[in-house]
């Protein structure tokens, strides 16, 4: 470890102790160890079976190929020419898979606009004939007061003095 000599006669000044500790790092990976970390891990998980357990958890995860991704499969030499053997290969899409594709987007986009594109109409009759001065008697002191209190945010009112407004109401009448 680094030596620094203030820092060292400071820690004799404290105590003598931490200067008899040898500054040494303990720990020492083996050699090698990283280049069989992969295989060390995956003979453990091998043991362990966990193959059968994914095989009743998630089918469809275990058809997976178990190689490390960076690896050509062995069938790829035969197919490709030799001087493609080491380039890396495209995913090619077939035309029935791009066909249904297109369709499946198409329908939702259809559906979408069906179901977005409806005009909403209101029968405004029922409203034209109706006594409003009965409407408003019927409802109850504690419900408009509940209805004022939730939109009082909305209601904008000019600065108008009590005086004012009773002019106004005399006036009006």
């Amino acid at each position: 470890m680094h030596q620094n000599k203030t820092i060292h006669e400071e820690l004799e000044a404290l105590s003598p102790f931490w200067t008899t500790i040898q500054s040494q790092m303990p720990y020492v990976v083996p050699a090698h160890y990283f280049e069989s970390l992969p295989s060390i891990v995956r003979a453990k998980i091998e043991t362990e079976a966990v193959y059968e357990e994914l095989e009743l958890v998630a089918p469809l995860l275990n058809t997976i190929p178990k190689q490390t991704g960076y690896q050509m499969p062995v069938a790829q030499h035969k197919i490709l020419p030799a001087y493609a053997v080491g380039k890396a290969s495209a995913t090619v899409f077939t035309w029935p898979k791009l066909a249904i594709a297109a369709a499946l987007i198409g329908a939702m986009v259809l559906v979408n606009f069906m179901y977005t594109n409806q005009k909403q109409s209101v029968d405004y009759s029922a409203y034209i004939g109706a006594d409003h001065q009965q409407i408003i008697q019927t409802i109850s002191d504690s419900t408009l007061t509940a209805y004022l209190d939730v939109h009082e945010k909305l209601i904008i009112t000019p600065d108008v003095s009590d005086q004012e407004l009773l002019e106004y109401i005399q006036s009006s009448n």
